[in-house]
C-alpha cells in the first residue's frame, strides 16, 4: 500500500470518527462540554498538540478550552479586532498559516510558527498552533473544519434553546 493510499485510508477513518464526535456533541447541553470536546477531538483524532477554543464574550475572545499541553492561564482574552483569530472570527474564514512571522496578522504569544485558525460558526473562534513551519496541511484543515462545523451546529441548537 502507498503512503497516498495509506493517507486517504486515515483520512477517511479520522472523517468517520469526526462524525461519532457529532453524535456525542449532540448529547451535550452546555457550551464549556462542546469546547471541551472539541479540545479532547482535536487532541485524540487528528494529532492537535496545542489547541483552544475562544468565544466571543462582549467584543473579546475569551478562551474556555484549551489542550492538556497548555496552561489555561498562558491565554488572555483578547479583541476580535486583533490577530489571525479576531480576524477569523469576524470574517467568518479559516486560514492555514505555514510561517506566522511571515504572515502580516499573526501575533503568536509564544513559540508557535505554524496555525489553523477557523471561525467556530457566530461564537468564536478554533486555533491549533505547532513549533514547526509548515505544521498543518489541508487534509488537517479539512478535518479540524469538519470539527468545528460539528460543534458550531450544536451551540447554535444550545443558543437557540436558551433564547426560548
Amino acid at each position: 500500500m502507498g503512503s497516498s493510499e495509506r493517507d486517504n485510508i486515515e483520512y477517511q477513518q479520522a472523517v468517520s470518527e469526526l462524525h461519532n464526535v457529532a453524535s456525542e456533541l449532540a448529547e451535550m447541553d452546555s457550551q464549556d462540554d462542546i469546547c471541551h470536546r472539541i479540545i479532547d477531538a482535536a487532541e485524540t483524532l487528528l494529532d492537535f498538540d496545542f489547541s483552544i477554543v475562544a468565544l466571543e464574550e462582549g467584543g473579546r475572545l475569551c478562551p474556555k478550552a484549551v489542550s492538556s499541553e497548555l496552561e489555561p492561564d498562558e491565554f488572555d482574552t483578547m479583541s476580535i479586532h486583533d490577530g489571525v483569530a479576531g480576524r477569523s472570527y469576524r470574517t467568518g474564514e479559516s486560514y492555514l498559516i505555514d510561517n506566522t512571522r511571515e504572515h502580516e496578522e499573526a501575533d503568536p504569544r509564544g513559540p508557535w510558527m505554524s496555525a489553523i485558525s477557523l471561525p467556530v460558526g457566530e461564537f468564536g473562534n478554533f486555533q491549533a498552533v505547532n513549533e514547526d513551519v509548515g505544521a498543518f496541511n489541508e487534509q488537517d484543515l479539512q478535518l479540524a473544519e469538519l470539527l468545528i462545523t460539528h460543534a458550531s451546529h450544536h451551540l447554535s441548537r444550545i443558543a437557540n434553546k436558551e433564547e426560548l
